[in-house]
């Protein structure tokens, strides 16, 4: 350039000896039998491809090693755009960090992201307690709880998760009129966020914010049968547990077996009371409270022996 000193030039482009690309350069570059390149300032170039592709690159220099670092496709990465990233890679540079190397490791980061979603390790937690033999209800209620989260929360990482955003879901529940379901489903995350953590993928439970956050129901209480009676009123009555009245069982026994050697275990509901008589057709009953087996302190033990004449 005639009439114009380096001087001059160093204060026209801070980048170097360069002159800028325009738009208008760009779009006008058509390929050629052999790739070439277009310059801009700080190292930035555009790659012209045979096939008329266009890609912005950064050529730099690390440890003593010139490197290449690709900076995406024109036009979907305009000139302005790849000129601020070819400013944050010379900061890194400044920093004494390699800007391609802090790229591949953000990538990984961002894979890493993607398969450590809450929904992905939610499935994760119930294909682990389904192998550990849990009941086919248990598993099917921590689907339905997944389930009622939208797409949106469970597809974000899970470290990402904050206690607002946990709240926003189990509120929509709550709206409903849903009060205890909301609870449990916040119980079943903070299980999930809790195995996250166990298993390096998350940071903290952030349902253990939500302690109070949520309407607590209100509970109806019922009174404990303490007549006989009144449970063996209906014959074809099932348990909790899956167990048929005594009547019933008693009928289809005495099909089997003498009298004499009838025999007939009643689950009752835990109380104060330390003995019991049954007024069952001839059945005399001397009731002994004990623990049932599995039962815990939730059911007692009443064995009905046969009257004897």
């Amino acid at each position: 350039m005639v009439g114009v000193s380096r001087q001059g030039l160093s204060a026209r482009y801070p980048h170097g000896d360069v002159m800028a690309l325009t738009e208008l350069q760009i779009r006008k570059a058509s390929p050629k039998e052999q790739q070439y390149k277009l310059y801009d300032q700080g190292g930035l170039l555009l790659l012209v491809r045979p096939t008329g592709g266009k890609f912005w690159r950064l050529k730099y220099r690390h440890n003593g090693k010139e490197q290449s670092l690709s900076l995406g496709e024109y036009p979907g990465t305009g000139l302005k755009e790849a000129r601020g990233k070819r400013d944050a890679a010379r900061k890194l540079l400044s920093d004494g960090k390699d800007p391609a190397y802090e790229k591949r490791l953000q990538e990984l980061e961002r894979a890493q992201s993607a398969a450590n979603t809450f929904g992905i390790i939610a499935e994760e937690l119930i294909a682990k307690a389904e192998k550990e033999g849990r009941a086919t209800a248990t598993l099917t209620k921590a689907r339905w709880f997944l389930a009622l989260m939208p797409k949106n929360f469970t597809a974000r990482p899970v470290k990402d998760i904050t206690a607002p955003e946990l709240l926003a879901v189990l509120k929509k529940i709550e709206d409903a009129g849903h009060y205890e379901t909301a609870r449990r489903v916040r119980a079943f995350a903070g299980r999930v966020f809790r195995y996250g953590i166990a298993t390096g993928r998350a940071l903290r439970d952030p349902s253990q914010d939500l302690r109070g956050a949520l309407i607590t129901p209100k509970v109806t209480h019922h009174a404990a049968i303490l007549e006989p009676e009144r449970v063996s009123r209906s014959p074809n009555r099932t348990s909790r547990q899956g167990l048929r009245s005594p009547m019933k069982a008693m009928s289809t026994s005495s099909k089997r077996k003498p009298l004499s050697s009838l025999c007939a275990r009643l689950i009752v509901r835990a109380t104060s009371a330390t003995a019991m008589t049954c007024s069952l057709p001839f059945v005399s009953a001397v009731c002994s409270f004990s623990k049932v087996s599995g039962m815990g302190s939730r059911g007692k033990s009443v064995k009905i022996l046969p009257k004897t004449y």
